[in-house]
Formats: structure tokens, C-alpha cells, sequence
């Protein structure tokens, strides 16, 4: 058999380092446990390699599972985590230990501050790219080495640059002397 002919099927590998290990809950949780009603349970699916309790139901527009209590709309992972671990986090979060917005697994979720959240989420790394996609300013003017300044600043989430289209920078400046000189 030759090496063109060889057939073994390529194993995808995949990242799991910034999962964080999810803490332990008390007592056993269990889908279909009767502290939330059957119509719940309908509609979440266990996934047997990650431990999530996937919601298939109603969804928000960024993926979070919604569901009805009493007339009024509430997210599905915090419903599930308030009944079942009799914890309410108030105006705390539930962050997603297993980063899947659809999972109402309580064991995968924490309550933290919504700055511990956005820390812990992917929100930064995607402002990042896609600014970073972008080829011309608003003004339509494009980002090349000649008509872009790049101004580092030190930021709450450490240091960053900040692309300026060198063509705005210089009309917004050219208008700002000519106000000084009208006012003075």
C-alpha cells in the first residue's frame, strides 16, 4: 500500500487550557430533578463529554436560553441555578465556567461582578479584531504606514494602542486652531 493510498482518519485536537474547573455544588443535581417543572426539563439535553445541560428551547440573540415564569421572561441558566442551589446572586452574574451560553448546568456556572465577567469573557479579544479588520477610517480615509498614528495608552486592562487616521487628526486640528483664534 502505498502512501497515497493510506486512509487513517486525522485526529482534530482541541484547546480546552482556558476552561476553568467548575466548583462543586451541594448535594447531587440531577436533569429531570423535580424542583423545576417537567416543561423545563422538555427542553434541555444533557451533553455527555462536557457535563452541559444544553438549552434547545427559546434563546436570546447572543445565545443565552430564555424561558417563561409566570408570565415574564427570565433567563434559563439563572432560573435553573437559582432553584436549584437556593442561591439567588442578585445583581451578580452567572458566568459560564464552560463557556457555552446555552448550558443550565448550575455546576458550570458562577455568579461574579459584571467586570469579572467581561474580564473573563471573549468581548475584548473580539473589539480587538474587529477593529483590527478595519482598512479605512469613518471617514473613509484608508489605514496605510503614511496616514496612520498609533498612540499606546495605558488601560484598566494594561497597555493597548489606538490606530488614528492621520488625515481626520489633522482637519480636527486645523478646526480646533481656527476656534482658538476666533475666541481669543
Amino acid at each position: 500500500m502505498s502512501a497515497s493510498d493510506d486512509t487513517t482518519p486525522t485526529v482534530e485536537v482541541v484547546d480546552y487550557s482556558d476552561l476553568r474547573p467548575c466548583p462543586p455544588l451541594p448535594g447531587p443535581l440531577y436533569v429531570d430533578d423535580e424542583r423545576l417543572p417537567p416543561n423545563f426539563w422538555s427542553k434541555v439535553t444533557p451533553e455527555p463529554n462536557t457535563g452541559c445541560w444544553l438549552w434547545f428551547a427559546c434563546g436570546s440573540a447572543d445565545g443565552y436560553g430564555q424561558s417563561f415564569v409566570t408570565g415574564r421572561q427570565v433567563y434559563a441558566h439563572r432560573l435553573a441555578y437559582i432553584v436549584l442551589t437556593g442561591h439567588d446572586p442578585g445583581a451578580l452574574q452567572l458566568d459560564h465556567l464552560c463557556r457555552t451560553r446555552c448550558c443550565v448546568n448550575p455546576a458550570h456556572l458562577e455568579p461574579v461582578t459584571n467586570a469579572e465577567n467581561s474580564r473573563r469573557g471573549r468581548i475584548r479579544q473580539v473589539t480587538k479584531e474587529r477593529h483590527a479588520a478595519k482598512t479605512h477610517c469613518v471617514n473613509g480615509h484608508p489605514f496605510t504606514d503614511e496616514n496612520t498614528l498609533v498612540r499606546t495608552e495605558q488601560g484598566r486592562s494594561g497597555v493597548y494602542g489606538i490606530r488614528r487616521c492621520r488625515a481626520c487628526n489633522r482637519e480636527r486640528m486645523r478646526k480646533l486652531r481656527k476656534l482658538r483664534r476666533e475666541s481669543a
